[in-house]
This record gives structure tokens, sequence and C-alpha cells, in this order.
């Protein structure tokens, strides 16, 4: 897994925009400046962890969201389509999901080259 603090800017804005909140919605729900945030979408300003963990959890996403370098291509499609899933899910409908997926890897995964049992 590959780390990059320099998509933090561009992340909270793509999440911003893709809810349709603009710049001053969102400073005032966070209490944050409308200034901050633009110059953190920018990259003109660092961001806190406080701050991070605050935008994360508006935007029910994890911090690895801001810093994780995703696969390009079919994968990074395919990992935002089920990332769309996943946010249209409620609790209980996120533990079912997330209890068959890891079923699933280990079924997939058991026989895998190089895996020890």
């Amino acid at each position: 897994m590959k780390l990059s603090t320099h998509l933090v800017g561009p992340r909270i804005r793509l999440l911003r925009e893709e809810k349709h909140i603009s710049r001053e919605t969102l400073a005032e729900v966070l209490k944050l400046s409308e200034s901050y945030i633009g110059l953190v979408e920018r990259g003109a300003r660092g961001i806190t962890l406080e701050n991070l963990i605050t935008i994360a959890n508006y935007f029910h996403v994890t911090l690895d969201y801001f810093v994780v370098v995703a696969p390009a291509g079919k994968s990074a499609e395919r990992l935002h389509q089920l990332s769309g899933l996943i946010d249209a899910l409620h609790e209980d409908q996120f533990d079912l999901v997330l209890r068959l997926v890891n079923d699933l890897s280990r079924y997939f995964y058991a026989d895998a080259p190089g895996k020890q049992n």
C-alpha cells in the first residue's frame, strides 16, 4: 500500500463536490473557515489530524481514503463503484456484506500458491 499526503486536499474537494456541498456550507457545518478549506483543497495548507477526522466523519469515509493511492484503471473504477454501494448501506447491512466478503476471500485464497494454512 502506498501512502500519499498530497491526495488529502483533492479528495476532500472530490467528496464535497460529489455531495454537492459548497465550501461555505462545509465550513459552517464543521466550524472551520471557508478560506482554510479552500487552502487545504488546493494543497496550499496542511491539515491537522483532528480536522481530517472531523471531515472523514462528516463524509462517512475512513482516514485511509485521504492518503492511500488506489490502483489505476479498471481496479480504481471497481473500487469507486463498490464504495458507492457500500455508502448506501445501513450499518446492519454493511456488517453482513463485510462478513460475506471475509468469508469469500478466505474461500478464494484458501488454496492460493504460497498461502500457509
